[in-house]
């Protein structure tokens, strides 16, 4: 259970900080496994853990407790998009991106919770925030592309509403 909880931080650190806090595994390491020698490879894994550990202490120090606040904020205010619940999702993701304002995937969810809010120009900023951020992610695009249609959309209905048209 711990592995895969350290498994999900980590994917979650990495998302959010750019690199990843697990080493990767040596072509050494790789021949040491295939040629049998899994129990000196398995004694060499509990350092590397440790070492792990003091590496996350060390960046929380040097970044700051706000990375990992944000990537629980990030995970709680995902849970509650998915959930339905816009205020809640809202809240969580906005001060997710304050804590961490370089993350694209921050800024999209927090413009799907705009939208699930009702917030439309709000949800429009926040997808093209996350764009900004990261032009290759297609998610953001994708949101962006539809909140900016909707909104024409919208301008279109009230333009002809203003007008007295049907």
């Amino acid at each position: 259970m711990e592995a895969i909880v350290w498994a999900g931080f980590e994917r979650r650190w990495s998302m959010l900080t750019g690199f990843s806090l697990l080493p990767r595994p040596s072509a050494a390491a790789a021949y040491r496994r295939s040629s049998g020698q899994q129990r000196v490879s398995s004694m060499k894994q509990k350092p590397v853990a440790i070492a792990g550990f003091v590496l996350l202490a060390a960046l929380s120090g040097w970044l700051g407790c706000a990375s990992i606040r944000a990537a629980q904020l990030y995970q709680s205010g995902t849970q509650a998009l998915n959930a339905g619940d816009g205020e809640r999702a809202v809240a969580q993701l906005r001060e997710a991106s304050r804590l961490q304002p370089a993350a694209s995937e921050i800024q999209n969810h927090l413009g799907l919770a705009y939208v699930v809010a009702g917030q439309s120009t709000k949800a429009l900023a926040a997808f093209e925030q996350a764009v900004l951020l990261d032009c290759e992610n297609t998610a953001a695009t994708k949101n962006l592309a539809a909140a900016r249609a909707a909104a024409e959309d919208q301008r279109q209905a009230d333009a002809t509403r203003f007008l007295g048209g049907s």
